[in-house]
């Protein structure tokens, strides 16, 4: 079994897409956090840097950096995401 975990929309479809042929890999569009929610995710002017924090407070070491887009994001615990995971494979396998 094989988790996979990508917060940026247009990363997770690609992953999905690339796992969407092997046995036991899943691929879940979440944040990772310490509760179930929504959180602001900070889409950046380089994609590498997006994420939780807002990319004008990395401006000490990225000079030209700025927010892009601000989405709410689902956010979810690690248990939470482990159990899913495991539902949907076992789901799946019974098929």
């Amino acid at each position: 079994m094989a988790v996979f975990v990508e917060a940026n929309e247009t990363h997770a479809a690609k992953l999905a897409i690339a796992l969407h042929a092997r046995s036991g890999w899943t691929s879940h569009t979440v944040l990772v956090s310490d509760r179930d929610g929504e959180a602001d995710f900070y889409l950046a002017t380089n994609p590498s840097e997006s994420g939780l924090l807002p990319p004008e407070s990395l401006s000490r070491f990225w000079r030209n950096l700025k927010t892009r887009e601000l989405r709410p994001t689902k956010t979810t615990t690690l248990d939470t995401l482990l159990f899913t995971a495991t539902w949907k494979l076992s789901s799946s396998t019974m098929r």
